[in-house]
């Protein structure tokens, strides 16, 4: 088996793609800091019939910190690349999007209940080759 194998059984599987993931996660302070990330790179074409080969890559990394009695707080980025190698420009692909975040909130009492108040950033840029095709959310 190899790039280009198609299985009777699972006919969608995905058969012209390698590849390769990492995760590292720590946590540190008795469990209280948490440190982590990730990094993905996956290219297709293994047997060149298509005009062209896609790359995406992804990477990135969090940061947390849950202290008792103070508000805990998260942050986080990541990154997603997409490129093709087509020679043609109308069907070149160059995308990058960035994601970031940060979250904060406090857990307390009330009565017998328990409540959280929390607080949350989310960003998102993207953009292509073409800078008509930019974009940014918060």
């Amino acid at each position: 088996m190899g790039p280009g194998f198609t299985s009777l059984g699972v006919a969608f599987l995905r058969n012209d793609q390698i590849g390769y993931e990492g995760t590292l996660e720590q946590k540190l302070v008795k469990r209280r800091i948490s440190i982590g990330a990730f990094y993905k790179d996956y290219s297709d074409n293994l047997i060149q019939w298509k005009t062209a080969t896609k790359t995406t890559m992804s990477y990135g990394g969090k940061l947390g910190f849950n202290f008792p009695k103070i508000p805990y707080l998260r942050l986080g980025y990541s990154q997603f690349s997409q490129l093709n190698s087509e020679l043609d420009p109308i069907k070149n692909v160059n995308n990058l999007t960035s994601i970031y975040s940060a979250s904060t909130g406090y857990s307390y009492k009330i009565k017998k209940m328990r409540s959280t108040t929390s607080l949350t950033f989310t960003g998102q840029d993207a953009k292509s080759k073409q800078d008509s095709s930019r974009n940014n959310n918060n």
